[in-house]
């Protein structure tokens, strides 16, 4: 089995790299063979950095604007209805703009290769050997991010980086989870958990981190990006709980699950809130117990993609931090790990062949471990 373990990893990264480079390679310029831009979501990230050095960053929140800035730094038109918005909060803007001082495809492999390495510097910290390295740098989700040209890597860096530094240097675990800013649903998850296990310093070096990128952002970015990103939420909310079974399909969400069942918006809001709220107040009772970190830690992890009715199969990189906290997996667990490795891929076939979505009974099904002594 532990041989099969050391070979499936090798195939997997080899079939990335194989399928990546040609469907990438094989298109014209910046976009690659579906016409969508090489780096996929990068584009967005690169064109609202490059619109606040113009003088221009409230702009990026105007879908037609960004768009018109997409299209010329591809140097080609995209569709009229491709989906490349920028709905982050002003804070992220700060990292944009450091991306966009590089060329784009200069910019584009420094974000993938430096986001991956602090992937795998999180990974290895956690678990050192090879075999779970191997397992961790061919996890389908490590893939997804990095062909969507996403921020699930640094997501994961950072909230896997910060807890491990918790114990030994809570004031500096603490900064780095403040940096979480640009995802503002993960902080009120995490200063929970953190106040629930009475980690105060932590708590209050997030607090601390995430208040300073906010004044700095009004500050360098100005309040008008905060007036332009503050209208732009409701749109941006109603994509996404119009957009289809589309985009449901890529979604792990309770909402995304009710939707695709034919709920409504409001029953999917409200069946999201219900768990998050169930998850939220598990995470809370497991960090007041002080049960085993690994537990604890791989709770908060979950409680976070099941907090946002908004999470894609990108954001599910953030799942190898559970599966080596908690590994080895013993008995019926290992088919349960098996479903998490898989599941950035998995979730997306099963909804589009069943019109079932299985990531929140996966992640459920995960936060049930986490309440068991192992």
């Amino acid at each position: 089995m532990h041989e099969r373990l050391r070979v499936y990893p090798r195939i997997f990264i080899a079939l990335y790299v194989l399928i990546g480079g040609w469907w990438i390679l094989s298109g014209p310029g910046l976009l690659d063979r579906g016409g969508n831009p090489v780096g996929g979501d990068f584009i967005t990230f690169w064109a609202a950095g490059s619109m606040w050095l113009d003088g221009v960053p409230h702009q990026a929140w105007d879908l037609d604007l960004i768009h018109l800035a997409e299209s010329a730094t591809l140097g080609s038109e995209l569709p009229a209805d491709a989906a490349y918005g920028w709905f982050y909060p002003p804070p992220a803007m700060l990292g944009a703009g450091l991306l966009a001082l590089l060329p784009y495809s200069v910019s584009l492999a420094a974000w993938l290769l430096g986001s991956a390495g602090l992937y795998a510097l999180v990974c290895r910290t956690i678990r050192p050997d090879a075999l779970s390295l191997g397992l961790a740098l061919a996890f389908p989700g490590l893939f997804q991010n990095l062909i969507h040209g996403q921020n699930g890597c640094l997501t994961m860096a950072l909230l896997g980086g910060g807890l491990l530094l918790l114990e030994r240097r809570p004031w500096l675990a603490g900064v780095v989870l403040g940096l979480l800013v640009y995802k503002p649903h993960l902080l009120p998850v995490v200063g929970i958990a953190l106040v629930a296990g009475r980690h105060g310093r932590a708590a209050l070096g997030l607090g601390l981190s995430a208040v300073s990128l906010v004044v700095a952002s009004a500050a360098l970015v100005g309040m008008d990006s905060w007036f332009a990103f503050v209208d732009a939420v409701p749109f941006a909310m109603s994509i996404v709980d119009h957009a289809g079974p589309e985009w449901w399909s890529k979604m792990p969400s309770t909402a995304a699950a009710v939707r695709l069942l034919g709920g409504s918006s409001p029953m999917a809001q409200g069946a999201n809130a219900l768990v998050a709220l169930g998850a939220v107040v598990t995470t809370g009772w497991l960090w007041v117990r002080g049960v085993s970190t690994e537990r604890r830690y791989s709770a908060l992890v979950v409680t976070a993609l099941l907090a946002t009715p908004y999470a894609f199969h990108y954001d599910l990189t953030v799942l190898a931090l559970p599966l080596l906290w908690l590994a080895p997996w013993n008995g019926r667990e290992r088919g349960l790990a098996a479903l998490l490795w898989l599941s950035p891929v998995l979730i997306l076939v099963v909804a589009r062949l069943t019109g079932v979505q299985l990531g929140p009974v996966l992640l459920l099904a995960l936060l049930a471990v986490c309440l068991r002594e192992r």
